[in-house]
């Protein structure tokens, strides 16, 4: 990943969307570039052969600030979920989520009783795995994360529970060969991957996936408009400038239509409200 950091002089202007997402989607990610607004320019040089993605086309509805906190979140060389404190903090208000009980009961009901294997990807504490497993004691569970505080967390949660395993895995990389699975859920975790990557993580659940493997996936997406975003905003108590750096929105939509294209059946969004929704699909062989 591209460590893309740079200032803005006295007397400059913030770079516009379009910039923005030229860097984004066009610098070189195994370059490392150097502290300097002249990043910028550099890019345009080095890949003026490139065209110039439409900044409208990829979002209509995103101001040049919250283009500016995507493109620090992508280019980021520092993880934040990788801190205590980053983790510490999502694990305070995690209960205080809008509709998460309500979600997270459509899910329970959307992965089959009789399921023998779990796998959990992004686990944080464990909270969602731990959920499956109460009408389901003896389903396999495997927990991943890369966060050292979210790992120490799930491990205390699963402390003794041989059913259990928790395993240090960075979902950026591809998943660890770890045999096959009824079903495999996400919470809240896949949207601070890159596009690209989302899609390969996708593919790799799919082939993770047994005949008729079900996946789930509880989400933050990108707000349909502004009004909704300044809705979800104001329900979760916190401004513009207070967002995760590190998320990595993309509409609902675009991501079934993924699923769709790696082969998954029964595609559907099973919940949803404002950024907040629950997808996933079918694997049939």
């Amino acid at each position: 990943m591209a460590v893309l950091s740079f200032f803005v002089p006295l007397g400059s202007t913030l770079p516009t969307v379009s910039h923005l997402l030229f860097v984004r989607d066009n610098v070189d990610p195994c370059r490392t570039y150097p502290l300097s607004f002249g990043l910028l320019k550099d890019a345009f040089t080095e890949h003026k052969e490139l065209r110039l993605r439409s900044a409208n086309a990829c979002s209509e509805r995103i101001s040049n600030f919250r283009a500016l906190l995507l493109f620090m979140g992508i280019t980021s060389c520092h993880n934040e979920w990788a801190t205590t404190e980053h983790a510490l903090k999502y694990l305070t208000r995690a209960d205080q989520v809008p509709y998460r009980g309500e979600a997270e009961a459509v899910l329970l009901e959307s992965v089959p009783k009789e399921a023998e294997r779990i796998l959990d990807l992004g686990t944080g504490d464990g909270r969602l795995l731990a959920l499956l497993r109460i009408d389901r004691r003896d389903a396999e569970g495997v927990a991943i994360d890369f966060s050292p505080p979210m790992l120490a967390k799930a491990r205390e949660r699963f402390r003794g529970d041989r059913q259990v395993q928790v395993i240090e895995h960075n979902l950026e990389e591809p998943l660890p060969d770890l045999g096959q699975f009824d079903v495999i859920v996400s919470g809240f975790a896949i949207h601070h991957c890159a596009d690209s990557r989302k899609q390969a993580l996708y593919a790799e659940i799919y082939a993770a996936l047994s005949s008729r493997g079900v996946f789930c996936n509880l989400e933050h997406v990108a707000p349909t408009s502004d009004e909704h975003h300044r809705q979800f905003l104001e329900a979760f108590g916190i401004t513009e400038a207070e967002e995760d750096p590190s998320n990595k929105l993309v509409s609902l939509e675009t991501q079934l239509q993924w699923l769709r294209e790696i082969g998954f059946k029964e595609v559907d969004c099973h919940w949803q409200w404002l950024e907040l929704a629950l997808f996933g699909g079918v694997k049939e062989d």
